[in-house]
């Protein structure tokens, strides 16, 4: 069979996924990278984690407490404890019936913010409790039980952005909505690390949950990306072919946009089987008149290979890379599990 142009990379920025086996990744996806920009829709560029505000919450002080203002009403926390006031009073804290909820499970309450339809999620050291009807002034609030697989240790881990809160604890990053839980960090599950147990701010005009210097989780399209590492890495999919079968590998192209007039240039490794990563080879690209050009690389060793994966170690930052395709023969598109 003759060679061929495939597509081993493009959709950029990749969202990350360490869970799924390499193989079976999109071309949108990358099994291991950091350091991207992420306002460059289409492009692999060099980039730096974005910041956050954080959430802004009305408080009221009264004698010596802090009361947080929710639905028209004043609110505070005390131990296992959460004090709810009268509608509408700020300048004196006011009890309306019964005035307090009490989460016994819990030893302490370590912070609570609105969520879904009207309700308070009240996050403590042992889970998640969710207060129906909290926008209520006749004060009817039904109190949940226990969901025990969102603990939270620090308050500012929480936040909340369109009526879901996003919390980090040992686990991971997840997303509550008062009645499902998400594991938004799932594709890292095994290899958590950038993000368990961080502070949460928002980019509220863009969706995005920004875990300190550490990860982004784009809310709008539901993509993780991660910054726990210095410096930028992309790596590919591991490429296969159908049922396994052996296939050439001879050349890589890159699809690049110049953003000045100068040159520009990447890093770059292979990975063959399941062997070590090569030596970095460098590629130089020239301008020429047009801000997009098509760049081809020879391997340094043509290869026969069950698997191929490609490493971009280093990128100039003029330089974005929109497309990766591999010179392959004897290829077939395929499942190789089938």
């Amino acid at each position: 069979m003759a060679y061929k142009w495939i597509t081993v990379a493009n959709g950029f920025p990749p969202t990350i996924n360490k869970t799924a086996d390499a193989t079976t990744l999109k071309p949108d996806e990358t099994p291991d990278g950091y350091g991207y920009s992420l306002v460059l829709p289409g492009r692999l560029a060099v980039g730096t984690v974005p910041t956050g505000t954080a959430r802004n919450v009305k408080t009221y002080t009264i004698s010596t407490a802090t009361y947080n203002y929710f639905y028209d009403r004043l609110w505070l926390a005390s131990g296992a404890t959460l004090t709810y006031g009268a509608p509408h009073y700020t300048g004196t804290f006011l009890k309306q019936g019964v005035g307090e909820i009490t989460f016994p499970e819990a030893t302490s309450i370590t912070t609570y913010l609105p969520v879904g339809n009207g309700g308070l999620g009240v996050l403590t050291d042992v889970g998640a409790f969710y207060v129906a009807n909290a926008d209520r002034e006749g004060g009817e609030f039904t109190r949940g039980p226990l969901v025990q697989e969102i603990p939270l240790a620090t308050a500012t881990y929480a936040t909340s952005l369109n009526g879901v809160i996003y919390l980090t604890n040992a686990d991971g990053l997840f997303a509550w909505d008062g009645a499902e839980v998400r594991e938004i960090s799932y594709p890292v599950r095994h290899s958590v690390g950038s993000f368990a147990s961080v502070a949460l701010t928002c980019d509220y005009d863009k969706d995005w949950i920004i875990g300190t210097s550490k990860f982004v989780y784009d809310a709008g399209a539901k993509r993780l990306y991660d910054f726990g590492a210095s410096g930028f890495r992309y790596t590919t999919p591991t490429i296969v072919s159908d049922k396994f079968r052996p296939f050439g590998v001879s050349a890589l192209r890159f699809a690049v946009e110049h953003t000045t007039d100068a040159g520009g240039s990447l890093k770059y490794q292979t990975r063959f089987e399941d062997d070590d990563w090569d030596l970095e080879q460098e590629v130089d690209f020239s301008y020429v008149e047009g801000a997009h050009t098509s760049v081809m690389v020879d391997l340094p060793i043509p290869r026969t290979v069950h698997k191929f994966a490609l490493r971009l170690v280093d990128l100039s930052s003029n330089v974005y890379i929109k497309e990766i395709q591999l010179h392959a023969e004897d290829y077939v598109f395929g499942d190789m599990a089938e």
